[in-house]
């Protein structure tokens, strides 16, 4: 999972290598695909040209092609074609759906907050902070994949550059660089956490506890006992002694009231990070025993467990939502330009401001005249 251009990224790297690493003399990774034990076809289609470092960028197909087994006709990755994926144009309809649409979900919660008089001070419900929490993720992330878009579109132009027989305005004199970029171009959200994190932790994981205690699975309650021990939040300050699932029981008719209290605060990096790993420990398929954890727990809260810990992992970002958000519209990478630098071996100290992508954006902006564009 990711939210940021450089998670994405450095996921896609991670993917490619793995794989040159994985197809070799004990495995084939075309033959771990004909027993579905990974899917390359998917894998295929998320294989681009994306940010190394600086202006450097990586053909992911690179790894495929140099594997021990290679097959040509198994990828469309490696194939000199280009891609719609690195034509913006055609991904610009898309776009400007997607930002209307946003656009107008924020400002009918903008309004609301207007008409109704409530502000940031006012005590929501839970649902209504869970569609807080929802309408600034899918924001970052739509951000995050607008960047994401640009930028490996930037990258495939750099390991692409054009010359005077794709581009008649080019010419045979234009530096490397300015083949890469100025002619490459045509014209054309805390309270939901915690109070997810508290549900979770008081409410969700007792049956699990209860079933361990009663079946005296150990190992699997140290587990659960620690999740609740390092995040719970009591509303009696600590955790009820006479709560049946601590002995296996099972609760009265009546039910066994809990009261999950509601703080605007979030948990700690150090928190979420050993709820997270803890989680993970108890659903892993493999372990270094013979026998999971995974097969101590019912179905249904294997499932509950894993979708928790999928959701939790944006936690992180939305209660860092300030550096999230830039990080997710970072496109300083437009300046670099160090690498083409090096290739005119001392011949360059700099290059003229009119082959930066900044500059050939903001010339095109105010030549087009386009009034959407300088909104």
């Amino acid at each position: 999972m990711y939210l940021t251009p450089s998670e994405k990224h450095m996921l896609l790297k991670v993917m490619g290598f793995g794989l040159y690493l994985m197809d070799g003399n004990v495995s084939n990774i075309y033959k771990l695909d004909a027993k579905k034990r990974i899917n390359l076809s998917k894998i295929d289609k998320f294989f681009k040209v994306v940010p190394l470092f600086g202006d450097m960028q990586i053909e992911l197909s690179r790894y495929i092609e140099t594997s021990a087994h290679y097959e040509e006709n198994k990828w469309t990755c490696t194939q000199s074609s280009v891609s719609p994926q690195y034509n913006l144009c055609e991904q610009m309809v898309q776009i400007r759906e997607d930002h209307i649409r946003f656009i107008s979900e924020l400002a009918r919660y903008s309004n609301s907050e207007v008409v109704t008089g409530s502000g940031l001070d006012s005590q929501k419900s839970d649902e209504e902070y869970r569609e807080l929490f929802d309408l600034a993720l899918r924001g970052l992330q739509l951000l995050s994949k607008w960047s994401t878009h640009v930028m490996e579109v930037y990258s495939w132009k750099l390991v692409h550059p054009t010359d005077k027989f794709c581009n008649k305005d080019c010419p045979g004199t234009a530096e490397e660089y300015e083949r890469a970029t100025r002619y490459n171009y045509t014209s054309e959200e805390k309270n939901t956490i915690y109070a997810a994190l508290q549900d979770f932790a008081q409410m969700t994981l007792r049956e699990p506890l209860r079933q361990a205690v009663r079946k005296k699975k150990n190992v699997l309650i140290s587990v659960l006992q620690a999740i609740r021990k390092t995040v719970c939040d009591w509303d009696g300050v600590r955790e009820p002694p006479n709560d049946p699932c601590l002995r296996g029981e099972k609760d009265p008719k009546g039910g066994f009231d809990i009261k999950v209290p509601r703080r605007a605060v979030g948990p700690s990096s150090t928190q979420l990070y050993m709820v997270r790993t803890m989680l993970e420990s108890l659903i892993a398929d493999k372990s270094g025993s013979k026998k999971t954890l995974r097969s101590c727990l019912d179905g249904p809260i294997v499932v509950a467990i894993e979708d928790f810990h999928k959701h939790s992992f944006f936690f992180t970002h939305l209660l860092n939502f300030s550096e999230a958000l830039q990080q997710c519209c970072d496109l300083s990478q437009l300046w670099f330009r160090e690498f083409f630098l090096e290739l005119t071996m001392g011949r360059r100290i700099q290059f003229p401001i009119e082959m930066s992508m900044p500059w050939i954006l903001t010339d095109h902006i105010l030549e087009t005249k386009e009034p959407s564009m300088m909104e």
